[in-house]
């Protein structure tokens, strides 16, 4: 039993990475690049405020987690689905929560990632000191989100009738949650519903912690509690749309 599921989680990771391998620029752009490019820009912007820098580093690393995580998990998805390589796999006797564990694992592993190497850069280039604590913490808060947003990502995939439909979806989701998250504004800046709204977003919770974390302290209870009940909770709703 072990062997087989060993066995599995080999087979669908060369699916994958067959998959991914010619993408990995636009993989390295998400998760690099983009949030340089924030980091440079919040650092022109706040050259004579300082104590702004913070609010533009976390908003790189936003960023790099919201549209990264979300578009590789559900472009992946959606390949499968619409070139017919799920039902390939699942007419293998692939089991729906190998296949799940392994986007969900990548969605993870982005994230953290992307946020690894942000807080390299950061130090690298002085924009902030983290200590290892601060960094052990974003990479946490990073994992949790990445999971979070790679199933969002999961899910439009998999209710999406039409792959160039797919596509549009889960470009503006990458895109409209990034940007929903109360970064560079306060929360109260926002009208409703979208107040109400973003608190169903995990990038949400996640910018919070994230300032938090920047500041040197662990972050609210209620801001943990809901990330990670939207990672389990949108999990295991894209594990039941894929049976």
């Amino acid at each position: 039993m072990g062997t087989m599921k060993v066995q599995t989680i080999k087979t669908l990771s060369k699916l994958y990475w067959r998959q991914e391998a010619s993408s990995l620029l636009f993989l390295l752009f998400d998760a690099l690049a983009l949030p340089c490019f924030i980091f440079y820009f919040g650092w022109r912007m706040t050259t004579g405020a300082p104590e702004a820098l913070p609010r533009f580093l976390v908003d790189g690393l936003i960023v790099g987690i919201g549209v990264g995580a979300t578009s590789r998990v559900g472009f992946a998805i959606l390949s499968d689905v619409h070139k017919g390589r799920l039902s390939l796999v699942k007419s293998a006797g692939v089991r729906t929560q190998d296949y799940l564990g392994l986007h969900v694992c990548v969605g993870m592993l982005f994230g953290c990632f992307s946020v690894a190497s942000g807080c390299l850069i950061v130090n690298l280039f002085g924009l902030a000191t983290l200590g290892f604590a601060q960094i052990g913490l974003l990479v946490v808060i990073a994992a949790l989100s990445g999971i979070a947003m790679g199933a969002i990502g999961g899910a439009i995939a998999i209710s999406s009738s039409q792959f160039k439909q797919g596509y549009t979806w889960l470009s503006s989701a990458a895109v409209g949650l990034t940007f929903l998250s109360p970064v560079l504004y306060s929360p109260d800046a926002l009208i409703e519903p979208l107040r109400t709204l973003s608190l169903f977003s995990p990038l949400t919770h996640s910018a919070t912690l994230m300032q938090s974390a920047f500041a040197g302290e662990t972050g609210p209870g209620t801001a943990w509690g809901f990330l990670v009940c939207l990672a389990m909770g949108l999990t295991l709703a894209v594990r039941r749309m894929l049976r």
